[in-house]
């Protein structure tokens, strides 16, 4: 028995489960896959809150970019993740 030998268990990432968190949480759901994605775009979603709040409504023209970008890069995230699973099992 060869002691390099040695048994990784990963598991795959929930593409639903990913896209509800970001769903509900917006950019702080991008967490769910990356840990930079999830503080630049909490960020984001952060300020576009503010100045949101701050001009009575009109800032939500900024928050649902910001809200459609965390869904995607959290698609592309998830989609990049199991891909690489996949790759490194064969």
């Amino acid at each position: 028995m060869d002691k390099e030998a040695a048994i990784i268990l990963t598991q795959s990432k929930s593409m639903a489960a990913g896209m509800i968190i970001t769903w509900f949480f917006g950019g702080l759901g991008v967490f769910y896959v990356s840990i930079l994605g999830g503080l630049l775009l909490g960020g984001l979603e952060l300020v576009a809150w503010i100045i949101t709040f701050a001009t009575f409504g009109i800032g939500v023209f900024l928050l649902i970019p910001v809200h459609i970008v965390a869904l995607i890069w959290t698609y592309l995230g998830v989609k990049k993740h199991n891909n690489n699973l996949l790759a490194t099992m064969a």
